[in-house]
């Protein structure tokens, strides 16, 4: 009897493990400047070009981020940097700021945006006693939070490889990378944004400043309308 009840557990796992292949996952894939798209502006200072488009928009933040982050309070900026000085440019991160009129938005380290977008195990878990026995429960609940922490690391990979990093770049390269802003998500409009960065160039003793105003951007409410 013993034998047979570890034998139906086992296959409770077997089943649940693979109903959880197909729920929680992240697919997400690269990101390509598109400089002439309808989200894209640049400027251009000393020979620096700065070129900036949003992917906060669903369709964008889905193809690239495989979620909609805007959802979770996250706007993610695709920057290219192209530098065609004479000298190198030292860029830092601590040094790029997100004007909202008088107002900063904070930029969040992909740490924090990717824990902002993680995905949970607990609804899924809970959800365990619609379709499998209630002795499993146990198994599954433990299956789908081991299944959700993997998918939750590949979401921090993948937000650090893919951010704009702090970086010397050399005569005639550029670097590309996403910054992440902490925004209220059930706000629908952005208008008048301005990214500033502050860089140092060559021995220099004054930085380069340079002020790029963002194209509106309009976005999905995470709010459904009430019902008159």
């Amino acid at each position: 009897m013993g034998n047979q009840m570890s034998r139906i557990l086992v296959a409770l796992a077997v089943s649940a493990l693979a109903v959880l292949s197909g729920c929680a996952t992240y697919t997400p894939s690269m990101a390509k400047l598109d400089a002439s798209g309808a989200g894209a502006t640049s400027r251009s200072v000393g020979g620096v070009t700065v070129f900036v488009d949003e992917y906060a928009t669903k369709a964008k933040s889905e193809k690239t981020f495989d979620m909609n982050l805007h959802s979770d309070g996250v706007l993610p900026l695709l920057v290219t940097l192209q530098n065609s000085a004479a000298a190198s440019l030292d860029v830092k991160t601590m040094d790029i700021t997100l004007r909202d009129g008088a107002q900063t938005i904070k930029l969040l380290s992909p740490e924090e945006a990717a824990t902002k977008a993680k995905k949970s195990a607990a609804g899924r878990a809970i959800g365990w006693s619609l379709i499998v026995p209630i002795i499993s429960i146990p198994i599954a609940a433990t299956a789908s939070v081991m299944h959700t922490n993997k998918v939750n690391r590949q979401i921090m990979e993948d937000f650090t490889a893919k951010s704009f990093t702090s970086e010397v770049v050399a005569p005639g390269k550029e670097k590309t990378g996403f910054l992440f802003f902490d925004i209220d998500k059930v706000r629908s409009e952005f208008a008048g944004l301005i990214l500033e960065m502050k860089m140092k160039v060559g021995g220099a003793a004054e930085p380069l400043m340079l002020a790029l105003p963002i194209s509106t951007i309009k976005l999905q409410t995470t709010e459904q309308p009430q019902p008159k």
